[in-house]
């Protein structure tokens, strides 16, 4: 899997923490900038797609907030809500969050499960 982190943060605080923190882990990112707006508008996913060299069809978003749940809709792909984050289950459910992760881990068997429907 190529993994990104699209931020509403200024953009070069976005590259400077993943950088500082994900060293490694996270292949793009992108955050608020001049010709950038915040989520849930697509232009950072947009944007790291292209620094992935990837497509728009295999994304799979993951996130904390109702924000990231529209955000996932504007680009029609699944969206995997995180529980460690600082919105409830509940909460996401009643703004449309239909795939839970309670722990990181839930993630990989989540893409697992994806991976099998391809």
């Amino acid at each position: 899997y190529k993994t990104a982190a699209v931020s509403n943060k200024y953009d070069d605080a976005v590259q400077i923490l993943t950088q500082k923190f994900f060293k490694g882990l996270i292949d793009a990112a992108s955050g608020e900038s001049l010709e950038i707006r915040r989520k849930p508008h697509s232009d950072g996913i947009i944007k790291v797609i292209g620094i992935l060299g990837s497509k728009l069809d295999n994304v799979i978003y993951a996130g904390d907030s109702e924000v990231d749940i529209k955000t996932a809709e504007n680009i029609n792909a699944p969206c995997i809500s995180v529980l460690w984050g600082f919105k409830s289950k509940d909460f996401l459910q009643k703004f449309g969050g239909r795939i839970f992760a309670e722990k990181p881990s839930d993630i990989l068997d989540i893409l697992s499960s994806f991976a099998a429907k391809v």
